[in-house]
């Protein structure tokens, strides 16, 4: 558990050092999350229009006196006059528990101003998300184990995906968003439709809503429903009533995105995830883009496809995996979001529990022949080399709130010039 321990220190670290330099860690797509989080505790409600009406800076976020913009930014209003919010709910419903932490600590008596906005919020939720994602790398170490590795290499397996992927820069650098999330939901997800021995319908109904927990938090991830329902035909069980408890578990969770829907956009099933008028521009774009391709902005990951032959032959639960890694590619690259300004394939976070098997069998196999020392070298390569290009998205080719190709955000620019004496 230590290396896990580890990589949340690291993970949490990278977090508080930018928030300082930052001061805040809500903009962008996070906007989107958080106004879900504070509306639901602090409006009851699913009204976002004053969340966007709000300033998010520094200054604004800790102050008394808040400015108040007099329409609503960032987004547009729907054809019902509400502010309309892309993103569902479902990431909003785990950090949930962090938020109102936060809170709680400030009625408590703590250091704060009490409006959903200030340091305490951000840096709690913020923490939380590290969380979530550690979470999920465990997770995924397990995956590993239970398809045959040893322990030590399926931890450190897991450690070199979160330390090689874009999801060290999702689970410790821009952490508002919904990666962490989904790939704790798709990870555990797979863990126990893969080897949870459990045949009861509660077990079932447990894997439905961890499918529509992640349908909720990420549109794509309803193929999980999908993939339930054909390893349940696959195992030859009793299967209309199996699939009815995984379809209940879905509805359950994922009722109150219709529920959203229903209120925003006065119908049952608006089309949102391809609003956002992206064309289709080739096949390959999301794999190997040069700034947004997951092979070609981390390459590790592709280095490790030596191992998906023979596991694919071996594996079902790697046979599972893999076409759900391939459907993944057809709807992101059919969705067109791979192209918005982000670091490395995000779209693809959920995708990493395959990966994270690939990279522990790897290792293993390399300790055979070439010792273990060989093996964790290769792990501290696949860190540096997305160390090094996560610096490069950072510094030279991120787009800020201006939308000028500056790096960091200008405050966090401003303040560090300020440091520095200059």
């Amino acid at each position: 558990m230590r290396l896990f321990a580890g990589l949340f220190i690291l993970a949490s670290s990278i977090f508080l050092i930018h928030y300082f330099f930052s001061g805040e860690a809500v903009y962008g797509d996070g906007i989107d999350y958080w106004v879900h989080l504070r509306s639901i505790y602090f409006d009851h409600d699913l009204d976002f229009t004053n969340e966007y009406k709000h300033i998010f800076s520094p200054e604004n976020n800790n102050s008394n006196n808040e400015i108040v913009s007099p329409f609503v930014l960032k987004t547009s209003l729907t054809s019902t006059g509400k502010a309309d919010n892309p993103h569902t709910g479902g990431t909003a419903s785990l950090l949930w528990p962090f938020f109102g932490a936060a809170d709680v600590a400030i009625l408590a008596g703590l250091n704060g101003i009490r409006n959903g906005y200030s340091d305490i919020y951000q840096i709690s939720v913020g923490l939380g998300s590290v969380i979530l994602g550690i979470a999920g790398v465990f997770v995924g170490s397990l995956l590993a184990i239970k398809t045959g590795v040893k322990r030590s290499w399926a931890r450190w397996g897991a450690a070199g995906i979160f330390l090689g992927s874009p999801l060290l820069y999702y689970g410790s650098y821009d952490v508002i968003n919904s990666h962490t999330a989904i790939f704790l939901a798709v990870s555990l997800f797979w863990y126990i439709l893969f080897f949870s021995k459990n045949k009861a319908n509660k077990r079932l109904v447990f894997l439905g809503a961890l499918a529509g927990l992640a349908a909720s938090i990420r549109m794509q991830e309803g193929l999980l429903l999908i993939f339930g329902i054909f390893w349940l035909i696959g195992n030859k069980t009793e299967r209309r009533a199996d699939i009815s408890f995984l379809m209940s578990g879905f509805l359950i969770v994922f009722w109150p995105v219709l529920y959203q829907w229903k209120y925003l956009y006065g119908v049952w099933w608006p089309q949102t995830y391809l609003a956002s008028g992206h064309i289709f521009r080739g096949w390959t774009g999301s794999l190997l883009h040069g700034t947004n391709g997951l092979f070609s902005r981390t390459p590790a990951l592709f280095l490790i496809l030596i191992k998906l032959p023979q596991l694919i032959v071996k594996k079902r639960e790697v046979r599972y995996l893999t076409l759900y890694f391939l459907a993944q590619m057809l709807v992101i690259t059919w969705q067109g979001g791979w192209r918005d300004a982000a670091y490395g394939a995000r779209m693809y976070i959920s995708s990493l529990p395959l990966f994270t098997i690939l990279l522990a069998a790897f290792l293993q196999i390399l300790t055979k022949y070439m010792g273990g020392k060989t093996a964790i070298l290769v792990v501290l390569v696949f860190a540096l080399t997305n160390l090094l290009s996560i610096g490069s998205f950072i510094f030279k080719e991120k787009e800020v709130n201006s939308g000028n190709k500056r790096g960091l955000e200008e405050h966090a620019l401003d303040r560090l010039e300020k440091l520095l004496g200059r």
